[in-house]
């Protein structure tokens, strides 16, 4: 019981965070800084110094001008890899240099795709992992051709996971009859394929009753969720009926389940078998449909007080001449 307890307190003192789908999403406009290389602006740049702008991201990059992202939080998994938004309409391809706080990660050619502004271009699978933990990441043009970087969307290196619960088939769905004009389009919660749930409101309830976390219980989680609107949808977990994590969830991409993603959901759990609920407890509707629990390492045995770390060869055979000659003594003397 007590480590019960002391698992509950530390998850209780988790501050509210506001996330979504992605590890982290980053975009050029509102995250980045640029610096130029003033000696290369007619190499790629049309003699403009790289810039900022809405429609491009940065617009009139040349070579060894930087992208520079400061101090991004990776959280406790890190990322496995990453995809950009980049606007190349050139030919042949733009030479990119990748950076984790100063350190060259990746090399990365980018053929043309499509255009040169954010309209026209589009999504490219970027091999960059990052560690857990805060990070800049910087993107530098290293090549003689021009490009446009807008957003940059990691992907989470998530442990696997040993426990796997579905609302459409393993949890329970509670109205709160009396909000259901709140956040719920005048409808109770259901349980709806596309959704998972669908209609929630302020106080309605997903429960998945008496889950077996095993002999280590869960480290932490992530869900799968649907929030489509402005600000952000309030929830709350509870182990066994005890408060254990507030979390706040900003747009995920869309309310079903094909339009929304991975939020990271750190919720540790004891060992054993627990109910874990999710209540709606803001204005703000969603849609959670999956949950997945990352394993605990093993408890670290404990050494029996008194008894010794180890056998010691020598010891054992000190011992034993010990006792050998006192039986000799005694067996002569009688």
């Amino acid at each position: 019981m007590k480590k019960f307890f002391a698992i509950l307190m530390a998850v209780l003192t988790v501050s509210t965070l506001a996330i979504g789908a992605s590890a982290v999403h980053i975009t050029v406009v509102n995250d980045a800084e640029v610096i130029d290389n003033p000696d290369t602006n007619d190499v790629g740049g049309s003699g403009q110094p790289i810039q900022i702008m809405e429609a491009y991201g940065c617009g009139y990059s040349s070579q060894g001008d930087q992208v520079i992202f400061h101090d991004v939080d990776f959280g406790a998994y890190g990322a496995e890899s990453a995809t950009m938004h980049f606007g190349y309409g050139g030919e042949g391809v733009t030479n990119l240099a990748f950076y984790i706080d100063g350190v060259e990660a990746l090399k990365f050619d980018v053929g043309n795709t499509g255009g040169w502004d954010i309209a026209t271009s589009g999504w490219v699978d970027l091999p960059l992992a990052v560690p857990a933990g805060v990070h800049t990441i910087t993107c530098e043009f290293i090549g003689e051709a021009s490009g446009s970087l807008s957003e940059l969307k990691f992907n989470t290196a998530y442990p696997d996971a040993y426990i796997e619960l579905a609302v459409f088939s393993d949890a329970e769905v509670i109205d709160n009859p009396d909000s259901n004009d709140v956040g719920g389009s005048g409808q109770p919660i259901q349980l709806m394929e596309e959704y998972g749930c669908g209609y929630s409101s302020k106080g309605d309830q997903i429960v998945f009753t008496d889950v077996d976390f095993g002999a280590n219980g869960a480290s932490g989680a992530k869900m799968h969720f649907g929030y489509g609107g402005e600000g952000v949808t309030n929830l709350a977990f509870y182990i066994d009926g005890a408060e254990a994590l507030k979390i706040d969830v900003g747009n995920t991409g869309g309310w079903t389940i094909a339009d929304s993603g991975w939020v990271d959901l750190p919720l540790a759990v004891p060992a054993g078998v627990h109910t874990i609920t999710c209540e709606f407890i803001g204005d703000a509707s969603g849609s959670l449909s999956e949950v997945s629990f990352f394993e605990a390492e093993p408890a670290p045995v404990e050494d029996v007080a008194g008894a010794p770390a180890t056998f010691d060869a020598g010891v054992i055979a000190a011992v034993a001449a010990i006792i050998s000659a006192a039986g000799y003594a005694v067996s002569k003397k009688h």
